[in-house]
């Protein structure tokens, strides 16, 4: 029973376009292709987004492009923080801003730099 269930599951051939190729070199070589074309990104060329930026408007300036860029100050990060609503629902790690707020003494730095 476990030799005809085994030879069963062995890929004998395999059926490329019309083409019924039974050559385990020509179906391994079929299958890696195939799941490298399906895995990997195509090469798009610069030239097929250059039409595109010439229909988006550019709507962020420099300055402010380089403003929405800065890294935020520990200040600028703890106003934020305490600007939140206090008894909102908790966030995915399950500690609410009431939290944030009242331990910032001890996790305050570890909060301004994961957002830094």
């Amino acid at each position: 029973m476990v030799k005809r269930r085994r030879a069963k599951k062995v890929l004998n051939h395999i059926k490329i376009g019309e083409d019924i190729v039974k050559d385990i070199t020509l179906i391994s070589s079929h299958i890696q292709s195939f799941y490298k074309d399906l895995f990997t990104e195509p090469q798009v060329s610069i030239t097929y987004y250059s039409g595109i930026q010439e229909i988006i408007p550019n709507l962020v300036s420099s300055s402010d492009n380089l403003e929405l860029c800065r890294i935020p100050n520990e200040e600028e990060v703890q106003l934020t923080v305490f600007d939140m609503d206090a008894l909102s629902t908790p966030g995915p790690d399950g500690f609410s801003d009431k939290f944030f707020r009242y331990c910032w003494d001890i996790v305050g730095q570890d909060i301004v730099s994961a957002v830094q």
